[in-house]
């Protein structure tokens, strides 16, 4: 899994995020909202334009003092198309979304516990990945990336799950690694109320979404026992002044009962009683 190491890797990030979050702004606004040299915004526009993950729309108006007009740029969302797949004890969603943010694709599947026993985690990926890259072929889209949200302690770093109880992990996989065999794109694994705060971080109205807890509830009618309050999990993504905080080992958010000892089956309950 290729990281964001040098200083060029970071700006492509940032002016990609820029222009997908603006939807179409000009050159010399993306210098200015990033402050970089004009001259590095040209040279990673016109690469990212060579390659077609980037177009011009249109020209604005020139300045008071004529000149150049500006040229308005924006995500190709022809360039490909990303899938998406979550996963969690009673369910897998999977779908397809051009570079735009648009759904082209959704499909979801009740997990059958007796089979998920036999196929794990990797299987219903495996699954799950395979019905969106038949669907891409089917719409002529190359799929460009996917990314997987699950209830797990999640190394996204270095795409290792590194333990989930609802998921029954309890040593570390290295799952992107391991998947590699099948996936032909990049793969990015995150905890799901983390994803969450992705989502907020990303389609938010408002551009300046600095400080967050998103608080992710679920009751989970099969696991730990069908129809018991000890289902009951919830997750918490943060967001603190504008970063996506994971904190030590990836450990911020993760939450239990204050009351919670060692052999009790959920975030809150003990193994015996409702």
């Amino acid at each position: 899994m290729k990281l964001l190491n040098s200083l060029s890797d970071i700006n492509v990030s940032r002016i990609l995020r820029l222009i997908w979050r603006q939807k179409s702004i000009s050159r010399i606004e993306i210098a200015s909202n990033l402050g970089l040299d004009k001259s590095t915004v040209t040279k990673i526009v016109n690469s990212l334009d060579k390659i077609g993950i980037i177009t011009e729309v249109s020209q604005g108006v020139s300045g008071p003092q004529g000149g150049r007009r500006p040229v308005y740029l924006e995500i190709n969302q022809n360039f490909g198309c990303i899938g998406g797949i979550e996963i969690n004890p009673e369910k897998f969603i999977c779908c397809l979304i051009n570079l735009h943010g648009f759904v082209l694709y959704r499909y979801q599947e009740m997990v059958n516990p007796e089979l998920y026993s036999k196929l794990g985690l990797e299987g219903y990926f495996k699954r799950a990945y395979e019905i969106i890259k038949t669907e891409a072929e089917k719409q002529k889209i190359k799929m460009i990336g996917v990314g997987l949200g699950i209830p797990a302690l999640v190394d996204s770093d270095r795409g290792i799950i590194k333990y989930s109880i609802p998921l029954l992990v309890t040593e570390p996989l290295f799952f992107a690694k391991d998947v590699s065999e099948f996936v032909d794109v990049p793969i990015t694994i995150e905890n799901d109320a983390r994803c969450c705060c992705f989502g907020e971080v990303m389609v938010s109205s408002n551009p300046h979404v600095n400080n967050m807890l998103f608080l992710l509830t679920e009751y989970r009618v099969l696991q730990p026992e069908a129809h018991s309050q000890k289902n009951l999990a919830i997750g918490i993504g943060l967001i603190v002044n504008g970063q996506i905080i994971k904190g030590p080992e990836s450990v911020a958010g993760e939450f239990r009962s204050m009351l919670w000892e060692d052999g009790f089956s959920s975030q809150f309950f003990s193994g015996e009683g409702n």
